[in-house]
């Protein structure tokens, strides 16, 4: 009766360390999935804003060239292109990100 109940508890102990580190495993892949999402989501912004600024760039050229200038057209793509910018820098993940997009802020103007 004694073996049988030390490899009762043996097993017992086992199967429960065993769950514990497979629920430890469970919310290990959770945390680092959810990590992951939201860096691709802050990317996937930024790449966004970085196409957009280069639309609203070449939209500025075109006014530019054109043979009447239409400043109030110019002012309304400067003001989005800002606003992307603002959105870049929002979504910037390290500190690094958030210098460069704020000294290309400084160098537009």
């Amino acid at each position: 009766m004694r073996l049988r109940n030390q490899l009762f508890f043996s097993l017992s102990a086992l199967l429960t360390v065993a769950l514990v580190g497979l629920f430890l495993a469970i919310f290990s892949v959770l945390h680092l999935t959810k990590q992951q999402s939201d860096a691709m989501y802050r990317n996937l912004a930024i790449v966004e804003a970085t196409l957009s600024m280069g639309h609203e760039l070449s939209k500025q050229t075109t006014l530019l060239l054109t043979e009447v200038l239409d400043e109030e057209a110019l002012k309304e793509s400067d003001k989005r292109f800002h606003n992307l910018l603002a959105k870049a820098a929002e979504s910037a993940m390290n500190e690094n990100d958030r210098q460069a997009v704020t000294e290309s802020a400084e160098r537009i103007g």
